[in-house]
């Protein structure tokens, strides 16, 4: 009897604890990923901001642009809305955003994921970096983010 009434007490609490969840938890914990196109002109990054360092353009990274400029990319970048300003943070995709310039591209297809999912990728791929550079970029691990997003697109259409 006792047992039960304990059960049924703790049932209530979790009933009223998931009642009282924050939008901002629900939208963290299911992600909308918006497709859409944003103009190259309106991305910022996070140095630009002064959240991050910029990195120099070394003779890798420039090999690495020329490539995609030339091959092309169907993987899109990641981007967060700065509320009512028209502007986007950019989260992934700084070497795909640098190849559509360099082809004198206006748009570039991108993922429109919520501020919280963009500044946590954002953090996550400067760790893959780093471990790619540790490496000597043999892991390859620079493009996961990436591809885990598209993921997410096509699990939750």
């Amino acid at each position: 009897m006792r047992r039960h009434m304990a059960q049924r007490k703790q049932s209530k609490r979790m009933d009223s604890k998931k009642a009282s969840l924050s939008k901002r938890s629900r939208v963290a914990n299911n992600p909308k990923f918006i497709p859409c196109h944003v103009s190259l002109e309106k991305l910022v990054t996070l140095a630009e901001l002064g959240l991050g360092v910029e990195r120099p353009l070394n003779a890798e990274k420039r090999k690495w642009i020329a490539k995609l400029a030339k091959e092309g990319s169907d993987q899109p970048i990641l981007v967060t809305q700065i509320k009512d300003s028209g502007y986007y943070v950019l989260a992934d995709g700084w070497h795909r955003v640098q190849a559509a310039k360099k082809k004198k591209q206006k748009t570039i297809y991108a993922l429109q994921v919520p501020v919280r999912v963009g500044l946590t990728m954002a953090k996550v791929n400067k760790v893959l970096r780093d471990i790619d550079k540790e490496f000597n970029y043999k892991l390859d691990t620079s493009g996961m983010v990436a591809h885990w997003a598209v993921m997410q697109t096509l699990i939750h259409e």
